[in-house]
């Protein structure tokens, strides 16, 4: 798995930190989330990605963060 770490990306659905690995060896792209964090009014709040809210959060961020890592 490759390993990625972005401290701050800024998309059209907020502002996001994360860190985990990524594998495009197999046949569909797979994440393993190490940290997921959305900037809130009071600053980093972590979002869980196997909870209802957190897979929400992570299906508008995805096609981001495949832009950003130019997978």
């Amino acid at each position: 798995m490759t390993p990625f770490e972005i401290s701050r990306l800024d998309t059209p659905v907020g502002v996001y930190r994360i860190s985990g690995r990524y594998d495009l060896s197999g046949r569909a792209l797979q994440f393993e989330w190490d940290e997921l964090a959305i900037m809130g009014t009071d600053g980093w709040d972590k979002l869980n990605p196997a909870s209802k809210a957190g897979k929400a959060q992570l299906q508008k961020l995805l096609p981001h963060l495949l832009l950003h890592l130019e997978v």
